[in-house]
């Protein structure tokens, strides 16, 4: 944070602009604009954002951010390195661009041809669940409409007498 003159001799600290985290892809372009390095958004505000370089040592100081999902470019001044992280103050105004990438999902083939195959193993067990259903269903139908047929008489035999 830096500090602010209020006017009255007296130093106020700026606050910091609030930032809003994100997970956008984007990329670093310098050498103008022959250059490019892929990256990701994390969190970004009205004058600056975090990015999250592969390899942070070969972000220029000075580049131009490029976030194709939201069509625009914004000339960028390096703060901060750490590991991954680059912190940057943004040096321009944000510029409308045509690059456009519209963000699609779309399963690979291998993850594809894996939920087929899940789902015909699902389908299986479901079929032979039914079965089972079917048959227990069955069996009852069967033993409760033997319950209800009306029971001969029943000869008991007591001690070699008829009861």
């Amino acid at each position: 944070m830096s500090e602010t003159n209020l006017g009255n001799g007296s130093p106020k600290l700026a606050e910091r602009a609030v930032r809003r985290r994100v997970l956008q892809g984007a990329h670093a372009a310098f050498n103008n604009e022959f250059s490019a390095v892929p990256c990701r958004v994390k969190n970004i505000s009205q004058t600056g954002a975090l990015l999250e370089f592969e390899n942070p040592d070969c972000v220029p100081t000075k580049f131009t951010l490029h976030v194709a999902l939201e069509r625009y470019k914004i000339e960028c001044r390096t703060v901060r390195k750490d590991k991954n992280w680059v912190g940057v103050e943004f040096c321009g105004e944000k510029q409308e661009t045509n690059l456009a990438r519209f963000q699609t999902l779309k399963m690979s083939d291998s993850h594809s041809s894996a939920a087929e195959t899940k789902e015909t193993e699902l389908r299986e067990i479901l079929q032979q669940r039914r079965q089972e259903s079917l048959l227990t269903l069955h069996l009852q139908e069967k033993k409760k409409a033997s319950e209800e047929q009306p029971v001969g008489r029943k000869t008991v035999v007591a001690f070699g007498k008829r009861v």
